[in-house]
């Protein structure tokens, strides 16, 4: 029961801005869970990852056509020509650029960020930045100038990628309203953040394979908590995207904040 209770909360909460990564510390700490959860985590964040392939499979499917008609044959002006050309080349670089962030801090600050998951205070404070953060998208809905997404977008939306890795605060949170703050309109902020979400979480995923043994469950657990995280992630990815439209995802920030007080109750 544990097993599938911790799926449905991996699947929801990973594309619903309330940080995934602080829910795990939280109940794990009030539950009192001790046991290596590595190998188990990383299976549900495949899991989830393949919920916005799926979501996204008409971009997804549109950027790697034009990739492999840009790259195949390799040919430099014909590349620099694709670049210039077409926007869905320029979508795959800057998805590149925004991952630089997180995975230089992921890589370089590995030991620092283990550390960081085991204090249950600083997920109370990662909280209360998540729904501070959120909160002021409210006044970023309309903007005079909407801008396309250029480099500095990128490189922002990366940073606020790279600063999420702090549980408690959000990942899907932290770049759509960086690139809401920085003059995106909200649905393109947040389809370049669903987009990112792919290789960031396949990305990570790899980098901690080798650490992580064999979850011990049943096939029968784990299948079905694969399928949990699935199907609530792509529920999820639904319904934020919903509010998003709808000019409602500062809503989540309230729930953020109570979730900073009750953490910080539980803390020990």
């Amino acid at each position: 029961m544990k097993y599938l209770l911790l799926s449905l909360l991996q699947g929801i909460t990973e594309f619903i801005p309330v940080s995934s990564s602080g829910h795990l510390v939280f109940f794990q700490n009030v539950f009192g869970i001790t046991e290596p959860m590595l190998s188990f985590d990383i299976l549900l964040h495949v899991a989830t990852a393949l919920a916005v392939i799926i979501f996204l499979r008409q971009e997804i499917k549109a950027i790697l056509r034009s990739l492999l008609r840009v790259f195949f044959p390799f040919n430099v002006e014909r590349v620099r020509r694709g670049f210039k050309e077409d926007p869905e080349v320029r979508l795959a670089f800057f998805i590149l650029i925004s991952m630089v962030p997180a995975a230089f801090v992921g890589i370089v600050l590995k030991d620092l960020l283990e550390g960081l998951f085991k204090t249950p205070v600083l997920v109370s404070i990662g909280f209360f930045v998540t729904g501070t953060v959120l909160y002021l998208t409210r006044f970023f809905l309309h903007p005079k100038s909407v801008r396309k997404l250029g480099l500095f977008h990128a490189l922002l939306i990366g940073i606020a990628q790279a600063a999420a890795i702090v549980p408690g605060i959000s990942r899907s949170g932290s770049t759509i309203a960086a690139g809401m703050f920085s003059g995106i309109e909200r649905n393109a902020a947040a389809r370049y953040s669903f987009l990112l979400a792919v290789p960031t979480i396949l990305g990570a995923a790899i980098l901690d394979m080798p650490e992580a043994a064999m979850p011990q469950v049943s096939p029968v657990i784990l299948t079905g908590s694969l399928i949990i995280a699935f199907i609530s992630g792509y529920a999820a990815l639904t319904i934020l995207a919903r509010m998003i439209s709808s000019a409602r995802f500062h809503y989540f920030s309230y729930y953020c904040w109570i979730m900073g007080i009750v953490s910080l109750i539980f803390a020990r």
